[in-house]
């Protein structure tokens, strides 16, 4: 399974995403992760659609190309394989935890750059950003330290002409 990451620019407008969707599902692929929020210009969102596909990678430029002349888009670019500024949150709430693993959850929340987000009512609450596999390892290595609630945002990247930024994959 392949999996590819389209950034969007649209109208902000009832129905935009729905159609993005619409043809990604005409495509036959499957979504994993889709984020959207109003930019500079209000008028106007940014998006970022992953999604998986089982596809001849020849077909993804007809998929961005479709995009390209929905008409609430103003452009949609492939970002996969291109330096990007990406990243993912991960809010995470641990219950029902001793002081052991309290200590454990803390220097996991170090090593991977988390806040502490606020006190939970016997347990922890932690806010982490990252690439997704980082927010992979890091909800993976939180699992050992007691009941834990997560939720991610998905995966926001905006391209970027930065020498240190990282290849998407």
């Amino acid at each position: 399974m392949n999996t590819q990451t389209v950034s969007l620019l649209l109208e902000n407008k009832p129905g935009a995403l729905a159609r993005v969707v619409g043809v990604l599902s005409g495509f036959g692929y499957n979504i994993v992760s889709l984020t959207a929020a109003p930019c500079g210009d209000l008028s106007l969102t940014r998006t970022t659609v992953v999604y998986e596909t089982e596809a001849d990678p020849r077909s993804y430029a007809r998929v961005v190309a479709r995009l390209n002349k929905l008409i609430p888009i103003l452009s949609a670019v492939d970002v996969t394989g291109q330096p990007v500024l990406a990243q993912e949150m991960v809010l995470a709430r641990l219950h029902a935890f001793n002081r052991e693993s309290a200590a454990t959850a803390m220097q996991i929340a170090r090593d991977f750059g988390a806040r502490i987000a606020g006190p939970a009512q016997a347990g922890l609450e932690l806010q982490a950003a990252a690439c997704p596999s980082m927010m992979d390892e890091f909800a993976s290595r939180l699992r050992s330290c007691g009941d834990l609630e997560l939720v991610r945002s998905g995966l926001v990247a905006l391209v970027s002409s930065a020498a240190d930024a990282m290849p998407l994959d």
